[in-house]
């Protein structure tokens, strides 16, 4: 109830996609990024636009899901900087389970694009303890070896005065992130 507006997106087979909650108003912005779609809305507060991009790129458990990844990273790297390189006046948040760290050359190459539209990971208090701002904590273990642990999930904005605590979702298999913007 305190959250009265909605934005969800179901994927093609029914048991993946996202859900986005507000307590303000929120436009839907659509993009269809062949194979996958993703959510995105604006939401309007204070006189400000918030641009908030909620993106799960395939997991490479498979050469077929690997190369489909690496597929939808370049797409949406395209995508990205065509639609942000109008909108830099605006806050903009991209969060998005990568299914990649940041570690891996295609993560290097999708930073880089991040980078030229003033997208930096943002730097998370959790606790008491800081994060280093090039990486987003930890937020996949693996079930069997919970010290097994990556950071496959990721946050970029433009605006460095985000907070967020980690939370966790029991029907998740990752950490989740509740905060202000």
């Amino acid at each position: 109830q305190q959250y009265p507006y909605v934005s969800r997106y179901v994927g093609g087979k029914w048991y993946d996609g996202d859900v986005i909650y507000s307590k303000y108003p929120l436009t839907k912005i659509k993009h269809t990024v062949y194979p996958w779609s993703f959510s995105h809305v604006s939401i309007e507060y204070n006189n400000k636009n918030i641009d908030f991009a909620l993106i799960h790129t395939s997991a490479p458990v498979s050469q077929y899901f690997f190369n489909m990844r690496n597929e939808q990273l370049a797409d949406l790297s395209d995508l990205m900087t065509e639609y942000y390189n109008t909108k830099k006046d605006q806050n903009i948040i991209l969060l998005w389970d990568f299914n990649i760290t940041p570690r891996s050359y295609y993560y290097t190459s999708f930073d880089k694009t991040m980078k030229s539209l003033w997208l930096s990971n943002i730097t998370t208090q959790l606790s008491t303890t800081q994060y280093d701002t090039q990486y987003f904590p930890y937020t996949r273990c693996h079930e069997q070896a919970p010290y097994l642990c990556s950071h496959i999930d990721h946050m970029r904005s433009n605006n460095k005065n985000i907070s967020l605590e980690k939370i966790t979702i029991p029907w998740s298999d990752h950490y989740g992130f509740i905060g202000n913007i």
